[in-house]
């Protein structure tokens, strides 16, 4: 299979050079630095090396199989033939057509026609009637075959599943994942190398395996392999596997996972609460509202305690430490959080920080260097913390000055606006204030929460 995959590579990297057909049929969903990178690997692991050569232009090998496939009376030449496989997945090819070029016109008892069959196949997979059908076809030829490197996945057990085979040829594979250490050991275990190993059939069972997996600590394991090599290849299910291991998690609040999340959603996704990143969180592939609701709440989490820890390193009142315990009473409301430091206060908090995600705005002019600021939004209104006994400062969501995604602001668009409400942090150590913003916030969002749940103890 070497040998044949590295001519079809080798020829794939000349075409693709020549902008032939090859690159929109076959590798829709690859890169050429990707063919190129397998090719030279295989070259300098195995020694083997051919001159590369185009032997069919695609487009016109279809035309001409259509024109057969009509009765034209032609007949395809060796080298066609060879190629045949390769307009498998080629515009307007449907099952009967294949099922017709399959059957009378492609040997797959010759091995290196059936293995570059395969190879197609898998690559560019997809779940459907047709498909599953071509797959089957497949299959049955491959059943016979006794020397190959597909054999110990697809052996008889995959039969059982009926009509559906190729979800059950996913299963075989999910149920190799628990079984091996890792999914390049699974991978390389079952014969997917190279180029199959960011297979279209790969990351559709790498998308089953985290939808309905249940082994949490080898889902961790499969994601801490594929974080090394910055998830390139498997853009495609990575929104799957953060959903899952959002919720999951969340459920064994594992505070070092929650960290290490924050930072690869945010690399990945983008911030949530942005517009921009909308598409890439709500997308077809995106993240539930299940796991993004989990992940505002981190993310208002990790804001709240980023400000109250740069306010300790900064502030002299130490009344803050009321203010933090009653906000975390609320946290499950809080959405669409935005920390703004000053300057002093920003380089404290690189400092003091530097392991948590720092997704902060600026403090500018009118503002002291040392100062810091909380947004947050509960229901229609929007909130400011202000640090060194700053008021808390509530507008309504859509007349506040200042916004979650702005980059800036300063403390005195905040004190000229008009806002609905201001409190002053009075007697703080007898819960003054605390149980006037709390009757604030039942009355205006209806959240009631009582003393117990803000007293510090």
């Amino acid at each position: 299979m070497k040998n044949e995959l590295l001519v079809t590579l080798q020829r794939l990297r000349n075409t693709v050079t020549e902008g032939n057909s090859y690159k929109r049929i076959l590798l829709e969903n690859a890169s050429n630095s990707k063919i190129n990178t397998l090719a030279m690997e295989m070259e300098r692991k195995y020694g083997i090396g051919v001159k590369p050569r185009v032997t069919t232009d695609l487009v016109a090998l279809q035309s001409k199989a259509i024109r057969i496939y009509k009765n034209s009376g032609e007949i395809f030449s060796n080298s066609e033939i060879s190629n045949l496989p390769f307009i498998l997945y080629a515009k307007g090819t449907n099952f009967d057509f294949f099922n017709f070029l399959l059957t009378k016109h492609v040997d797959l008892s010759r091995e290196t026609r059936l293995r570059r069959l395969l190879c197609i196949y898998f690559y560019n997979y997809a779940d459907s009637r047709e498909t599953t059908a071509i797959a089957s076809k497949i299959m049955l030829y491959f059943r016979s075959k006794q020397k190959n490197d597909f054999k110990s996945l697809f052996h008889r057990k995959m039969f059982a599943y009926k009509d559906n085979l190729f979800t059950g040829a996913r299963k075989l594979l999910m149920n190799r994942m628990y079984q091996q250490n890792g999914l390049r050991a699974t991978l390389e275990k079952i014969g997917f190398s190279g180029i199959l190993e960011t297979s279209r059939f790969v990351l559709h069972t790498l998308k089953d395996y985290y939808i309905n997996g249940s082994n949490d600590n080898r889902k961790y394991q499969i994601f801490n392999e594929l974080s090394k090599a910055n998830f390139v290849g498997y853009e495609f299910v990575l929104p799957t596997i953060l959903d899952s291991l959002i919720i999951l998690t969340d459920k064994n609040n594992d505070a070092d996972w929650k960290k290490c999340l924050l930072k690869v959603c945010h690399e990945k996704l983008g911030d949530p609460r942005l517009p921009l990143n909308q598409t890439r969180w709500n997308g077809t592939e995106g993240v539930s509202q299940k796991a993004q609701k989990i992940y505002l709440k981190w993310l208002a989490n990790n804001d709240l305690t980023l400000f109250f820890k740069i306010i300790d390193e900064t502030a002299t009142d130490r009344m803050w430490r009321y203010r933090d315990k009653f906000w975390r009473a609320y946290l499950d409301y809080i959405v669409n959080t935005k920390v703004f430091f000053g300057v002093d206060a920003q380089r404290i908090a690189r400092q003091v920080a530097k392991d948590e995600l720092l997704n902060y705005g600026l403090l500018d002019y009118g503002s002291e260097s040392n100062h810091s600021a909380f947004l947050f939004e509960i229901g229609k209104f929007a909130f400011c913390e202000w640090s060194h006994n700053g008021k808390l400062y509530i507008w309504r969501r859509d007349e506040a000055p200042v916004h979650f995604y702005d980059y800036k602001t300063n403390k005195s668009k905040m004190s000229r606006s008009i806002c609905v409400e201001s409190f002053i942090h009075s007697s703080a150590n007898t819960y003054s204030w605390q149980k006037k913003v709390a009757d604030w916030l039942a009355k205006n969002c209806g959240i009631r929460k009582s003393r117990f749940d803000w007293e510090l103890k």
